[in-house]
């Protein structure tokens, strides 16, 4: 596999297709960069209730039980993105040190990606274990006698995800073209 990468502008698996290979990094950049972001928002947010309640000197709430239904579909949530982090992350770092790293860095990276593939079964399963515990409630709680209608999202609610797909799709793009043009 070392010489491929040497000798080959992009991996063996897109015959050196361009469009294929781009596509490809696009879309694993695009769900570990989304994966990333919703893993923030949730550090984020605990962040920024806690300032909340210290700037209007409020006792801390106490944090919520395990068992609870928000904690319950949270873990899910978590659980499912961090299954997208092991799986996908290092084939996006083959993918952009493809041809530019060292025979070395790529061993490495392989490793990475086998481990990363190898591991996904952790926070799956959890997933799955959360989502049986979680089943006997979850559902009921979001089904209620009134009706709660969810609008629509607005350009307000969605900008920083577009913006997101914006630059990844820049980043894959320019990627795609600098190895085509170089060659390697």
């Amino acid at each position: 596999m070392s010489a491929m990468v040497a000798t080959s502008a992009y991996p063996p698996s897109f015959a050196g297709n361009p469009w294929s290979y781009g596509f490809a990094l696009f879309s694993l950049t695009l769900i570990c960069a989304f994966a990333i972001a919703m893993l923030m928002h949730f550090v984020f947010e605990t962040r920024a209730r806690r300032a909340a309640l210290k700037a209007f000197h409020q006792f801390p709430q106490p944090p919520l039980s395990w068992a609870s239904p928000l904690t319950i579909h949270r873990s899910i949530v978590i659980c499912f993105l961090c299954t997208i982090l092991l799986g996908a992350f290092p084939d996006v770092l083959v993918l952009f040190a493809w041809g530019e790293a060292s025979n070395r860095t790529m061993d490495a990276l392989f490793l990475l990606d086998r481990i990363g593939d190898g591991l996904t079964f952790a926070p799956f399963t959890a997933a799955v274990a959360f989502s049986a515990w979680g089943a006997q409630v979850v559902p009921q709680q979001l089904i209620r006698d009134t009706p709660v209608t969810v609008r629509p999202p607005t350009w307000r609610t969605i900008k920083d995800q577009v913006k997101i797909v914006a630059m990844v799709l820049i980043i894959a793009t320019g990627v795609t073209i600098a190895k085509a043009k170089v060659g390697v």
